[in-house]
């Protein structure tokens, strides 16, 4: 039996759900992780940039935020609302992007597995939903400030053994992100380790 198709509706400020999507924005992301409301705006204005947000039958679920660089989808915040969790909402939210964006390799990061991450648990649980929705690491972490994420990504269907080209990605997104600056490098070989 196939899914029902999910709502979608773009996220600006005269969305009657608006205060909801940036109330699930502050829940879902700890302020390090955030980009300023004010910046978010203006980044959503953006040509390039979606800010979507879901619906099933009417109630709202969840958002994206993503830059479209043509050959990469950027993937910078997917959150489920919390009384939609565990239902299979982020999978969906996936599937319809890719629909969307078939030929693109998405491109996501998540907080890397520190053995002493005090929420190793949820890391490791994000990192394997990730997995069953076709991610894999690419190699590369990304520092932006004092902030250190795992790079994953998913190629699309027809070259899914691609390889990530993380100065392409930069160049490609790079410029969509106004002030906001991160670096890509190379992963460390193991949790907490610098690559040798």
């Amino acid at each position: 039996m196939s899914m029902r198709r999910l709502e979608e509706k773009p996220v600006t400020r005269q969305l009657p759900e608006a205060e909801q999507v940036m109330r699930l924005y502050a829940e879902a992301f700890p302020d390090e992780e955030r980009i300023p409301e004010s910046e978010l705006w203006q980044m959503a204005c953006r040509e390039q940039v979606e800010f979507t947000a879901y619906y099933d039958v009417g109630t709202f679920c969840g958002f994206t935020f993503c830059i479209d660089a043509g050959c990469y989808l950027y993937i910078v915040y997917l959150a489920v609302d919390a009384q939609a969790r565990a239902k299979g909402y982020g999978s969906r939210v996936l599937a319809q992007l890719r629909e969307r964006h078939p030929h693109a390799t998405f491109v996501l990061e998540i907080e890397p597995l520190d053995e002493d991450a005090p929420n190793l648990h949820q890391r490791i649980k994000r990192l394997a939903f990730y997995e069953r929705n076709g991610f894999t690491e690419t190699g590369y972490d990304l520092y932006d400030e004092a902030m250190r994420y795992t790079v994953l990504h998913a190629p699309p269907a027809e070259s899914a053994s691609q390889a990530f080209d993380a100065q392409a990605f930069k160049e490609a997104v790079g410029v969509q992100m106004g002030d906001y600056h991160f670096e890509l490098r190379p992963a460390r070989t193991r949790r907490g380790q610098e690559p040798a």
